[in-house]
């Protein structure tokens, strides 16, 4: 058995914040999202979204131990631990990126993604198929684990359902003003066991106004 943790993360800075940071601002959000990922137990894949992905990506790698997957100026990034063999990257043109990690039978692939639009939805379900159908001429997976920001809470449920993967913030249970008709989650195979049974979500770069989405991190389990 095989055990992964993963965190996703959105850049996307909050509405009430100005566009242009204060000096001093970056730093400490930067800060505080590297000791999110160097836990006690640090994460081994880190989903990043927002328009300055690529670059918080360069930023955080340097603070871990961690392969970044990205593109100049895109807006999503996938960090990796650099003990995680990862076989192939993608991009998806305005959607996001995926890697693909092989195991020992077969290969597992992950998504970061930001949705704000049916048609970016529908691209990436499109791109989607081309790693789950049996047919395909690309990699088949067996596993897949899509994170990030979805449309609407009615659109994740729609991905979830169409990709028959299973959405995790689910598992939640919260009063707490910051998750309140939040569509952002992780996505995951039904074959993926989370180990711990509630998701925990980070929900001080939020309260902080920095971001608009709270983090989410999960620990799964999958035979490798």
């Amino acid at each position: 058995m095989r055990q992964l943790k993963i965190m996703s993360m959105d850049f996307s800075p909050n509405f009430l914040l100005s566009r242009r940071m204060i000096p001093g601002q970056n730093e400490a959000m930067m800060k505080i999202a590297s000791s999110y990922i160097q836990e006690e137990h640090s994460f081994d894949v880190v989903l990043l979204q927002g328009k300055n992905a690529y670059q918080r990506g360069i930023e955080l790698a340097k603070r871990g131990d961690y392969h970044l997957f990205s593109e100049k100026n895109a807006s999503s990034a996938i960090l990796t631990k650099q003990d995680l063999p990862v076989y192939k990257d993608f991009v998806i043109p305005g959607v996001g990126n995926i890697v693909i990690i092989p195991t020992v039978y077969n290969y597992l692939s992950i998504a970061s993604v930001s949705l704000t639009s049916k048609k970016e939805e529908e691209r990436l379900l499109k791109t989607w198929n081309r790693f789950t159908d049996y047919d395909s001429k690309e990699i088949h997976t067996e596993l897949q684990v899509v994170g990030g920001l979805f449309q609407s809470q009615q659109s994740l449920a729609e991905v979830a359902n169409k990709t028959n993967l299973i959405d995790t913030a689910q598992r939640i249970q919260s009063n707490c003003d910051e998750l309140k008709n939040d569509s952002y989650s992780i996505l995951i195979s039904k074959e993926m066991k989370l180990i711990d049974p509630v998701p925990h979500r980070q929900t001080g770069l939020v309260k902080e106004k920095y971001i608009k989405h709270c983090p989410i991190g999960i620990s799964v389990q999958y035979t490798n």
